[in-house]
């Protein structure tokens, strides 16, 4: 089988099963042997942040000598960005030997009369029986969608669980207030693994504390500059990332950088670094300051707030809810107020646009906006025209239509420099496809000089 015909294959699986729960995947994992019950995991949960805590997580563990996994969703460009190991997305000849074990354990699977795996647990098992195979020292998992049902919950017992900041994102599937997301989220807390959360909104957190007693242990990192076991001390702001001080767990962190942009990397990194600091502290990593350091200035998560160009300044985000544009929309009153900007939107059908607009709201004020909408390369996409309607009752900002993402970049290509920037955002898909797009354009007028 080729790799495209592997992919082909993978993507052939319902994205969702009939029944919610984890006995497809329960059964699926034991016909393979159960490889994930042999690796030392890092759960991550959570709406927005998830990522950008598990890339933290990974480079500060990868600059301490450790050989780790990092399984994330979705990819910005290539299907085998989601499972990486030791610095490297998985090989396509093992995505094409280990895919074709789990198709057949797939065809076991429903053969002992359960039903088809979905997508999501194809590449999971994929992902878990590449992992035990090279013997990752640890592996950062990020869940999915919610937690409780998540394929990745399979596992039995991390060494910590993480969950990150809790909005309304995927209300059809996990609830229609923080409580009843959190909940779904909080689902991955295991008796005794220790719980590390960064969620502000007060139903949230309760939801997560009501899940996590009598359980675990339940550690909180700040909101903004004070809560439970950490300080946040001084944070100095620039458009390439931050650098802070904070007093995490006992321990006093100097100048620490980021390399990755928006107020929210700060709480992100405090929640990477709450965690690595419990993890030390119980003997089950060995690391010095100075390989945490370097690890977390070179953590960077492709599309969130990812500068592309500097002439002309193009930034991509992949924000497609509330918390995800409340962050973008920090961001750019922070660099960009008073300026004028194009704004390249898609966004897939089943987001609740109207809030999404609607947080968009209070920058009409500050800032001089215009945009292009488009269609993401996704079938649940929104289409252009209707997005476009929306932007305009919503912000009454000029708006025009792209249908397809090819000639929304054509047009920001001709039109950039009248701008002070072009911000894309909206669904990953998009920002994907865009970023590959300018990249390869890019090279082929490099080439050509």
């Amino acid at each position: 089988m080729t790799y495209e015909k592997t992919l082909e294959k993978i993507h052939s699986f319902y994205a969702f099963g009939k029944k919610p729960g984890l006995e497809r995947i329960t059964e699926l994992m034991r016909i393979l042997g159960n490889p994930q019950d042999s690796l030392s995991i890092i759960h991550v949960a959570g709406t927005n942040g998830k990522g950008s805590v598990c890339s933290y997580l990974y480079n500060v563990l990868e600059q301490a000598g450790y050989a780790c996994g990092l399984y994330t969703s979705p990819y910005i460009e290539k299907f085998t960005e989601r499972i990486q190991f030791h610095g490297q997305q998985i090989p396509e000849e093992d995505l094409i030997r280990i895919g074709g074990r789990v198709f057949e354990a797939a065809e076991e699977l429903q053969n002992n009369g359960f039903e088809e795996p979905t997508e999501f647990d194809i590449i999971t098992a994929i992902a878990f029986t590449y992992y035990a195979e090279v013997k990752a020292d640890f592996v950062v998992l990020e869940v999915g969608l919610g937690g409780r049902c998540d394929a990745t919950n399979v596992i039995k017992q991390p060494l910590a669980t993480i969950i990150t900041s809790i909005s309304l994102d995927h209300t059809a599937v996990l609830g229609n207030t923080p409580g009843e997301i959190a909940r779904e989220k909080a689902g991955i807390i295991k008796p005794g693994v220790p719980v590390i959360f960064s969620a502000k909104d007060p139903e949230a957190r309760q939801a997560i504390l009501d899940v996590a007693s009598g359980q675990s242990p339940a550690l909180s990192v700040p909101d903004m500059l004070r809560c439970g076991d950490s300080v946040l001390e001084r944070v100095e702001e620039k458009l390439g990332g931050y650098c802070f001080d904070a007093l995490i767990l006992g321990n006093q962190y100097k100048n620490m950088e980021l390399s990755m942009t928006g107020y929210h990397q700060v709480e992100n990194a405090l929640c990477a670094l709450t965690t690595l600091d419990l993890l030390r502290t119980k003997g089950l990593i060995e690391i010095t300051d100075a390989q945490v350091r370097r690890g977390m200035k070179m953590a960077v998560q492709p599309g969130r707030f990812e500068l592309i160009s500097e002439e002309p300044l193009v930034i991509l985000d992949g924000a497609h809810n509330q918390d995800g544009i409340r962050a973008l929309q920090t961001s750019l009153l922070t660099h960009f107020k008073g300026k004028r900007l194009l704004c390249v939107l898609g966004v897939l059908k089943d987001k609740a646009v109207s809030d999404i607009l609607k947080e968009l709201k209070p920058l009409t004020g500050e800032m001089q906006l215009e945009f292009i909408t488009t269609e993401p390369d996704n079938p649940r996409k929104m289409g252009a025209e209707e997005l476009a309607c929306a932007v305009k009752e919503a912000l009454g900002a000029d708006c025009r239509s792209e249908k397809h993402w090819e000639d929304a970049l054509a047009v920001v290509k001709t039109q950039a420099q009248a701008y002070d920037a072009v911000i894309v955002f909206g669904s990953l898909y998009l920002i994907g496809s865009i970023r590959e797009g300018w990249r390869r354009e890019h090279e082929n007028s490099t080439a050509c000089i």
